[in-house]
């Protein structure tokens, strides 16, 4: 295996996402990688999404002139990739997010959809348990929705920048997942987590639980008075692989754009209802980008 590519969520110089990218990155190394490239998400320029749908309706490349382009292209070189994603405000940071968004953009590559995923992990890193809120699920969605198969994830937990290399189960952790890059041997998911992208958090009806994320399905059960929730062992969901998400925009995304057109004049005539409301536009003092 050539090149692993590590995407660095954080803006911190040698904080606890660059410490855990570089140590898996030395994992994966151990089990012959050759080449070991770091990006920093927060250099990249990523305007937001203007759901202007000229990528999924027309088929054309986006729009925007910024550093998207740029990602994708990276990641598509490397054989395989991490993310190293730092939790704020239980969830993922706002570029990473901001990227995620910005993803209908394949559908403008109709050749997306053959794409072979390629080994992935995610490395997410937070200050209290508690307050990991939904940042693991989301950076292991984002991983997927740029081309990858999930070998892995993991989360620690440290406040000051490099923290985390006093917590030597969390670099063994990191170094395992790096040597699963090469040797593309997922780990067991732990129980009670959809074991397609690593959420936590279900809709329960009855005793049937959907993953709100990636759409798995499972079963809750009772084990020894415990709540616990079921997967079936060798099934996952399709919806963030490549062939899945671009079925996704063909299936539904494109054909909304006809629903709408059916529908606009309407739209139009039942908008004049907020004519006459008299409301005032707050403009801020700093103009947007």
């Amino acid at each position: 295996m050539a090149t692993i590519l590590a995407l660095i969520g954080s803006a911190r110089a040698w904080g606890n996402c660059e410490v855990l990218a570089r140590e898996a990155l030395a994992g994966a190394r151990e089990v012959g990688a050759e080449t070991l490239a770091l990006m920093r998400l927060t250099d990249l320029r990523v305007e937001q999404c203007t759901g202007c749908m000229v990528c999924a309706l027309r088929g054309q490349p986006c729009p925007l002139a910024d550093d998207m382009a740029f990602l994708l292209d990276q990641v598509s070189r490397a054989d395989a990739f991490l993310i190293a994603g730092p939790v704020y405000l239980v969830g993922p940071v706002a570029q990473a997010k901001r990227i995620l968004d910005r993803l209908l953009m394949w559908s403008s590559a109709p050749e997306w959809a053959e794409v072979r995923p390629k080994a992935a992990i995610t490395l997410t890193v937070g200050g209290l348990e508690p307050w990991r809120g939904v940042a693991i699920a989301f950076y292991n969605t984002l991983a997927m929705a740029l081309g990858g198969r999930l070998m892995g994830w993991m989360s620690a937990y440290a406040t000051g920048p490099g923290e985390v290399l006093l917590q030597p189960d969390a670099l063994a952790t990191a170094r395992d997942l790096g040597r699963r890059l090469v040797s593309q041997e997922p780990m067991a998911p732990p129980p009670n987590v959809c074991p397609t992208c690593g959420a936590d958090y279900f809709h329960i009806q009855g005793e049937h639980v959907v993953c709100p994320i990636c759409g798995q399905e499972g079963r809750l059960t009772l084990d020894e008075g415990e709540p616990r929730v079921r997967f079936d062992a060798d099934s996952r969901s399709e919806r963030w692989t490549p062939s899945g998400f671009h079925h996704h925009i063909q299936d539904w995304v494109v054909p909304s754009g006809a629903r709408f057109m059916a529908h606009r004049q309407e739209i139009k005539a039942l908008r004049a209802r907020y004519d006459d409301l008299g409301e005032t536009w707050i403009r801020p003092p700093t103009p947007s980008l």
